[in-house]
């Protein structure tokens, strides 16, 4: 099967974007608005109410699975985004998403449209590192992808720079998702990470891998406070970005955990991207930038 590559002019970390070429399943009308689904314990984690928030003022539709119920591990938030997902129809966009180290940066109007550029029923998101490592690691969170990109003719010295994985953020149609899933629990994983990898290793043409972040951006930038590869220069968010201009998604992996980027997810969260969109739509209001209006219209 071939496949298709698509190659940005942005930041420039990684040289190419490998997508998938259409599937049949890939001709599913995607009619509904795209929703999110978190999984989260906690009726009021202060950081999951952040996430909240900002879905909330971008107008995203969001669901929250788990609150209030015991947490046994991951294979539990796979069992929660299976059951939600079933209640779906099948071709319905799903963002399914970490709540405690993300934030909405763009509205869900573009969002379709962006989705269906990757050519596929499924987009993960990839970051530069593998349990803290910029080569792969073994662990029980990590999948080594050498079939995937084997599959798409991508040598490793030609890998893009982010080549791993992250479960923390997906996008598909809700009849993908569950295919995922269900794949995964039948096999008794029991990180949904490394299930993931799994599964792209299984089925290489029908996931496609955001490597330029420029879609689902996970971001390793303040991982060691950036001193681990100039690379992590690139991969920190940007003003842009945070003002609407760039990715839909912010996840910064490790915010609860790590000192570098807990500081990272704090240092967002002080600007708050959503007051800064509102600010910054204000200050071009009254203007006859055709252009600029155009882009303000389909965010």
């Amino acid at each position: 099967m071939d496949h298709a590559k698509t190659v940005s002019a942005g930041a420039g970390v990684g040289a190419e974007t490998i997508v998938p070429a259409p599937a049949a399943a890939a001709a599913a009308t995607l009619e509904l608005e795209p929703i999110v689904i978190t999984a989260e314990s906690s009726v009021d984690h202060p950081r999951a109410l952040i996430f909240e928030n900002t879905l909330k003022r971008n107008g995203w539709s969001c669901q929250f699975v788990g609150r209030g119920k015991p947490w046994t591990g991951f294979a539990t938030r796979m069992q929660w985004y299976a059951e939600a997902l079933r209640a779906q129809p099948a071709s319905r966009i799903v963002v399914l998403s970490d709540a405690r180290d993300v934030f909405c940066l763009r509205g869900s109007r573009a969002f379709i449209d962006a989705f269906r550029s990757f050519r596929t029923n499924m987009v993960v998101s990839m970051e530069m590192f593998s349990m803290g490592h910029l080569t792969f690691l073994a662990g029980f969170q990590c999948a080594d992808l050498s079939v995937y990109w084997r599959h798409w003719r991508v040598q490793r010295e030609r890998r893009p720079v982010r080549q791993f994985v992250n479960g923390g953020l997906v996008a598909g149609t809700a009849g993908q998702l569950l295919h995922w899933l269900d794949w995964a629990l039948a096999k008794e994983y029991t990180d949904d990470q490394l299930a993931l990898g799994e599964y792209m290793n299984a089925f290489p043409a029908v996931v496609a891998t955001d490597t330029e972040a420029t879609f689902l951006h996970t971001s390793g930038s303040g991982v060691c406070a950036g001193i681990v590869d100039q690379a992590q220069v690139a991969d920190s968010p940007t003003l842009l970005e945070l003002a609407g201009r760039g990715a839909f998604f912010l996840h910064i992996p490790g915010a609860g955990s790590a000192k570098g980027q807990n500081l990272m997810y704090e240092m967002v969260e002080r600007v708050d991207p959503p007051a800064m969109q509102d600010t910054l739509l204000k200050l071009y209001t009254g203007t006859r930038n055709v252009e600029w209006r155009r882009v303000v219209d389909i965010c």
